[in-house]
């Protein structure tokens, strides 16, 4: 059984005045209801053994599980086992050995291998080993860190402060071989978009000069070039490029321009800020600018006019709603105006939104080690609760048909969603 709440938490929606129940009644007998309703009998978790030392990685339908290390230098190697698991149902698919520091901070898998990025020194070095999955056998190593990886090409960046900077190079993903590679200026930046099945297709340079570049990131190939009037403030302050879309945003503290992606033609400018902030790729036909420190600021693509702003550090579409989240929680609010449409206290996304619009979300009180997960629906506010993960410590993630959290022993509780979303 699911209990459905066809009211969110709080709606914004607007009805005529009529006999009603005050809001503050409507609200204790709306948590009344929730905490005396029996919950869904959800499966229980399928757990994967771990010690708290351990890292898990969320790889799509997979889990991968590094083992821990006692303490030591961050640039010492050990040789640590991965362990890759199936979701939901936590089958062991492989057990990878890896050489590797303590410092692990990205596992992929691709091609038949487990990429691995870790740090390589105390001054802020990335390396990745590509091993045959379930083998010992390293296939290739390259001094940087994976950023994307297609069928064919994983895109990496290499930063040695010794070095010059910052390494951009595309690497045949079964060889390792270095495909292309572009160095990011000194005083310049680089930025990556026009996803196609999550990978970046497009690599955009900037100087400070004005000079613009667009390579494909698969054959290193210079699509567009050319050089626009560069504001002073770009050598002195820096400058952001974000591709989103079919455009390049491109500025710094006093504003920013947008070119055409693949023509590098000008399209329009704005006042707004571009430091500090990143650009999701995909924000409801609407460009989101979302500080690193939160604040987010929604532009229209076509003119770069200001629609509107709001308070958040994360913002992204499900269903015709942009779902804005904070430490907070969540609120849906509508793309073009920023009217919330619906309110979801103290939940917080855990997973993409599904194809239908609505988003797996975890609701855990500080200081509880129970945690009731629900499907929420952005456009009617409604809360379908399927069930409560106990004894974690948090970290849930919902990958591939499973909520998958972190356990009070170090353990990893994988909780099947499959059946309980199928037919929802």
């Amino acid at each position: 059984m699911v209990i459905e709440l066809d009211a969110p938490v709080a709606a914004v929606a607007s009805r005529p005045p009529r006999r009603s129940v005050p809001a503050g009644v409507t609200l204790i007998l709306l948590a009344l209801l929730t905490a005396a309703a029996p919950l869904p009998r959800a499966a229980g978790p399928v757990v994967v053994p771990a010690r708290p030392g351990d890292t898990m990685v969320v790889d799509g339908d997979r889990l991968h599980v590094i083992e821990g290390v006692p303490a030591q230098a961050a640039t010492e190697l050990h040789e640590r086992v991965v362990r890759t698991y199936a979701l939901p149902r936590g089958r062991l698919l492989a057990r990878t050995t890896v050489v590797v520091t303590a410092s692990v901070f990205g596992i992929v898998a691709a091609g038949g291998l487990l990429l691995v990025s870790y740090q390589a020194d105390t001054l802020g070095s990335d390396a990745t080993v590509a091993v045959a999955l379930g083998t010992r056998r390293t296939r290739w190593q390259v001094p940087a860190r994976v950023l994307a990886v297609s069928a064919d090409v994983a895109l990496v960046r290499e930063y040695r402060s010794f070095a010059g900077g910052r390494l951009w190079s595309g690497i045949e993903l079964a060889t390792g071989r270095r495909v292309w590679a572009v160095r990011q200026p000194v005083t310049g930046n680089i930025g990556t978009g026009a996803l196609v099945d999550g990978f970046p297709s497009r690599l955009v340079t900037a100087t400070a000069r004005g000079e613009l570049t667009v390579r494909d990131t698969t054959t290193g190939a210079v699509l567009a070039a050319t050089t626009v009037a560069a504001p002073a403030s770009w050598s002195r302050r820096g400058l952001t490029v974000w591709p989103v879309g079919d455009l390049v945003l491109v500025g710094g503290l006093g504003g920013l321009t947008a070119y055409g992606l693949s023509d590098l033609a000008p399209r329009w400018s704005s006042p707004a800020d571009l430091n500090g902030r990143r650009v999701p790729p995909d924000c409801a036909g609407q460009l989101c600018l979302v500080g690193y420190q939160g604040g987010i600021q929604v532009l229209d693509p076509a003119t770069g006019a200001a629609r509107w702003s709001s308070g958040g550090s994360s913002v992204g579409p499900a269903g015709t709603s942009l779902l804005v989240g904070d430490a907070a929680g969540l609120r849906a609010a509508d793309p073009r105006t920023g009217v919330s449409r619906a309110v979801f206290p103290g939940w917080q996304q855990a997973g993409d939104p599904r194809p239908d619009g609505r988003v797996v979300a975890v609701h855990q009180p500080v200081g509880s080690d129970s945690a009731r997960y629900a499907l929420l629906d952005p456009d009617s506010g409604a809360i379908r609760l399927l069930g409560t993960a106990d004894r974690v410590s948090g970290d849930c993630h919902a990958g591939a048909g499973a909520l998958v959290c972190r356990r009070l022993d170090g353990s990893v509780g994988s909780w099947p969603l499959t059946e309980l979303l199928s037919g929802l």
